[in-house]
């Protein structure tokens, strides 16, 4: 499958999911009181971004070495599978003994938390998956199943909440995460995967070379959101959270459909020199550009009708969500580079760019929330950081250009 089809399936169906989730959380808020409609969106929030951090992290790497010629490259998956499985085991048996002090701290329940435990973990190994079929441009079955199941997995909410189930938002994650782990684990065995066993200076080359600064990059990109949403949950207001959470869901649903492009672009990009590159990472991120502008006129024009939609305040909502939707214009324009930067192997410059992003971010935040700034002010400081992230992401393409272009 060519580029521009494998691109033009995953926008559409990455559209239709960023909109079905969006409805999805317009409905939510009817159904459940604003306090529980806060726990449930906090904790699945952080599900998908803790699991980011891993799956998307180390998906990176998978994706990047299926798209190679590499002899190991179905070696790399199995060894990155195994590793995140131990970490998983060793990581809950280590915070076991703390689960009451972490229960009573965000303020939900011991079945909510290990429900939000077991879809981090199932959407982790899903993204991980996913990584290795983009990389074998099965692009198509990928973004169908997403979108099956997502619409599938708001049914069952539906059906769910109508036979009085509790936690019926958490339970319809959840099928969603098992239905998409289950599809992706069977495309994957149906590829023919060969195994060549690696030597000690091939592991601390995979280890110290790519799964370290991917992990710790996307690390420092994820965790300040989970800071942040949990000081919230702490020292703010059910509904200041849920403004939050809703504001990020639209944000990443900004920057869902542009992902979904960039990371079945990187195989793609594989197979290209430096200069189509760059010529193809520019025109992608005026495609990015276009795509984010309709998010931001119908949030500049129908600010006050989304806040009364989600039965919120519209003081209070109406500069959340403007702040949000130009972060995620800036973050969604720039980040076909981070792609770039993967390409030409330097994860490095990818660590050390979200590590200065993090410390912005969390800083004026930390800022705001201990003088007791309006929430609003938290929007800013992501603006703010995707502002300056944004800017070095660009001098950093006029530098690759231009050595290119010499």
């Amino acid at each position: 499958m060519s580029f521009r089809n494998s691109a033009i399936w995953t926008i559409l169906c990455n559209l239709f999911v960023s909109v079905i989730n969006i409805l999805g959380i317009k409905i939510l808020s009817q159904l459940y009181s604003m306090d529980l409609y806060g726990q449930e969106l906090y904790l699945y929030s952080n599900s998908i971004i803790i699991g980011s951090i891993l799956g998307l992290g180390m998906g990176q790497i998978i994706n990047q070495s299926q798209s190679s010629n590499d002899k190991y490259k179905d070696t790399i998956y199995k060894v990155i599978l195994k590793t995140v499985g131990i970490f998983f085991v060793i990581s809950y048996i280590f915070s076991f003994q703390y689960f009451d002090i972490i229960l009573k701290y965000i303020g939900v329940s011991f079945k909510q938390f290990n429900v939000a435990v077991l879809i981090l973990i199932l959407y982790t190994f899903d993204n991980l998956n996913r990584s290795f079929l983009i990389g074998r441009k099965l692009i198509k079955q990928v973004s169908l199943s997403l979108l099956v199941f997502t619409f599938m997995g708001w049914l069952f909410i539906c059906l769910m909440y109508l036979f009085g189930i509790e936690n019926f938002y958490l339970y319809g994650m959840l099928f969603i995460a098992v239905s998409n782990l289950i599809f992706t684990s069977y495309l994957v065995n149906s590829s023919l995967l060969s195994i060549e066993v690696f030597d000690t200076q091939k592991y601390k080359f995979l280890f110290f070379g790519k799964v370290l600064p991917a992990l710790t990059s996307q690390f420092l990109g994820s965790i300040p959101q989970i800071v942040i949403s949990t000081q919230l949950i702490v020292f703010y207001s059910p509904q200041s959270v849920a403004i939050y959470i809703v504001s990020m869901y639209i944000f990443r649903a900004m920057l869902f459909v542009p992902s979904g492009v960039q990371r079945v672009m990187l195989p793609y990009l594989g197979e290209v020199n430096n200069e189509k590159k760059i010529n193809i990472i520019i025109k992608n991120m005026i495609l990015n550009l276009v795509i984010s502008l309709p998010f931001i006129f119908i949030i500049f024009f129908a600010d006050e009708k989304i806040s009364a939609l989600f039965g919120f305040d519209y003081s209070s909502a109406r500069n959340i969500f403007l702040y949000t939707v130009i972060a995620g214009g800036i973050a969604s324009f720039v980040a076909p580079i981070g792609q770039l930067i993967i390409s030409l192997d330097k994860y490095y410059i990818s660590f050390l760019m979200n590590f200065f992003w993090s410390i912005i971010y969390i800083y004026i935040s930390y800022f705001f929330m201990s003088n007791g700034f309006h929430i609003e002010f938290i929007m800013l400081s992501l603006f703010v950081s995707y502002f300056i992230h944004a800017a070095f992401g660009v001098l950093l393409l006029i530098k690759v250009r231009n050595e290119t272009s010499h």
